[in-house]
């Protein structure tokens, strides 16, 4: 208010409008809707609205490097909130491509804890549907090394067959699709998949995946780990389906991610 009287520049950063808390920085529709009735009438007496680039202008600056988040070695788990006990979930978003219908939700029953995700699919004609790592700079998504090879696990019911579809974020920080598993097979009860990636290749540093449904049915999931695998925990005794990083992997196209957007008759990504 004191710069709507006095004069000065307030910045408004909008992340994702949708509708039901798709990830901690969305706000929605409503509320979005009553910013701009309240911010339309201002304009009489003066408010003007612009981007940040017509107010700094000039010649674009190289980009300068944020702190560098380290890459999990050992035996240390390189997902934030991997059991999204906190938050809405926090570091997590809604992905997928396609002609599809997905319902998300989280909450019971959960592998550990209180918190998994759960994802209903209908009208399936192709492409996915996952809940995975929100795609950042570091303080969500892993960090990885070119040249290793990473342990990826996550414990999962669902009424279909599943695979891990996988992302890394290029040393510019662009994102893109890489590569998937193979198959994992329908599980009535809580089942952990693993799956050792090929080398990450030069020119990348950051990773993101998630199981993933592609057909009508049901997919619920919790406890997603990343483990460099020289340093990968053993495995539990039983309850764990393990594919080999030479399998073909199938199903997700070889392309740039492609998220769902808040429209009339979908949630987002």
């Amino acid at each position: 208010m004191q710069s709507a009287t006095a004069g000065g520049w307030v910045q408004f950063t909008f992340h994702d409008v949708c509708a039901d808390a798709c990830s901690d920085l969305a706000v929605t529709p409503r509320v979005f809707s009553q910013f701009l009735a309240w911010l339309r009438p201002r304009q009489a007496s003066g408010t003007i609205v612009r981007t940040i680039g017509d107010v700094i202008g000039g010649t674009a600056r190289p980009l300068v490097a944020g702190p560098v988040v380290a890459a999990p070695t050992g035996s240390t788990n390189g997902i934030v909130n991997p059991s999204r006990e906190v938050g809405a979930p926090d570091c997590w978003m809604r992905g997928g491509y396609g002609a599809n219908s997905p319902t998300f939700h989280t909450g019971p029953p959960a592998h550990s804890g209180a918190i998994a995700s759960g994802i209903t699919m209908n009208g399936y004609v192709d492409g996915d549907a996952k809940l995975l790592p929100q795609f950042d700079l570091g303080q969500c998504a892993p960090t990885v090394t070119p040249g290793r090879t990473y342990t990826l696990r996550e414990w999962y019911v669902s009424s279909g067959v599943t695979q891990f579809a996988v992302y890394l974020r290029s040393t510019s920080g662009a994102w893109t699709y890489w590569t998937s598993s193979p198959w994992f097979g329908a599980a009535p009860g809580w089942t952990q998949a693993d799956w050792t990636t090929p080398p990450i290749p030069m020119g990348y540093n950051g990773i993101s995946f998630a199981l993933t449904i592609f057909a009508d049915g049901s997919l619920r999931t919790d406890d997603l780990q990343l483990y460099d695998s020289a340093g990968a925990p053993p495995l539990p005794v039983a309850g764990t389906v393990t594919r080999s990083s030479g399998s073909p992997a199938v199903v997700q196209p070889a392309g740039p991610v492609e998220l769902f957007r808040p429209t009339e008759s979908t949630e987002l990504g």
